[in-house]
């Protein structure tokens, strides 16, 4: 379930829903899905409209409004993008994410632009190996979709748009678990395309301060049993002023989410396997 390779750190974490408050049948609750054409660079994009209100609500609209419009079966994978925004290089990683998304329908992200030096730069080659993928940007209702403009997959490209009552959910949500209030807009979005896609796995292609943050949102959310997320960190850095960096601070709290797990599977086993997990990391890091 946990990999030690070299290349990579998968963690996991387990949780469970929460039980409902109201004995009335979900279904009966949901607003209408609500689908619109956003247009992108002259092409038609799917696009959501995000109901208002509490995020399991909205993630079982999300789901249902996937399956119907994008045809995204409700078991299909769909996995969590996050990483860098700038500063890589393609090739340094592009066959490897690639291989980890073996199997996935739909990719979702939090609306980054797609550009040649960021983690976005993998979705082109991720929708053209499959022509029925999807992946989803996730935007605020009163932005625009400007960040889509040069795809050449347009029509696989979705888009959900966020209003700021969801916006602000997901604020209270990421306070709770811990995220300093001056973080809290930029990972708003980010972590409206983890919850409300309902992901329970993220991928992501290096990272910095933002997404270590993120993961230890999920770390929070680990230990309150309210979702269950795999995390695939590759290790992968970028070029900064005057040094390039390295994934540090994400692989820690990725170490964090890993020993929490094991110590909730396996309780007996623990010790000897995480110090041999942290020998691993050690050692491949030095190589770096």
């Amino acid at each position: 379930f946990v990999s030690t390779a070299p290349e990579c750190l998968d963690e996991g974490t387990t949780a469970t829903s929460g039980p409902r408050t109201s004995g009335e049948p979900l279904a009966s609750r949901r607003p209408p899905l609500r689908d619109a054409g956003c247009r992108v660079a002259g092409a038609d994009v799917r696009c959501f409209e995000a109901p208002s209100g509490p995020l399991d609500e909205a993630k079982a609209c999300f789901r249902e409004w996937l399956q119907k419009e994008c045809r995204i079966d409700a078991c299909a994978e769909v996995v969590h993008l996050k990483g860098y925004r700038h500063g890589m290089h393609a090739a340094d990683f592009l066959d490897r994410a690639l291989a980890k998304l073996k199997g996935c329908k739909a990719v979702v992200w939090d609306g980054d632009s797609l550009n040649d030096d960021s983690f976005t730069s993998l979705i082109a080659p991720f929708l053209r190996q499959d022509r029925s993928r999807r992946a989803i940007a996730f935007s605020r209702a009163a932005g625009n979709s400007d960040s889509l403009n040069g795809c050449p997959c347009r029509d696989q490209l979705c888009v959900v748009r966020i209003g700021e009552s969801s916006v602000a959910s997901a604020k209270a949500e990421l306070r709770q678990l811990g995220v300093a209030v001056g973080f809290l807009d930029s990972a708003a979005l980010g972590w409206l395309a983890l919850r409300l896609s309902g992901s329970q796995r993220t991928l992501a292609v290096g990272g910095g301060s933002a997404t270590a943050r993120e993961a230890r949102a999920c770390l929070q959310l680990q230990r309150l049993r309210m979702h269950s997320v795999h995390w695939t960190v590759l290790n992968v850095s970028r070029q900064t002023t005057p040094k390039r960096e390295f994934p540090d601070e994400l692989f820690d709290v990725a170490l964090e989410l890993q020993d929490a797990q094991r110590a909730m599977d396996q309780p007996d086993k623990v010790g000897r396997e995480c110090v041999f997990v942290r020998l691993l990391m050690c050692t491949h890091r030095s190589g770096s």
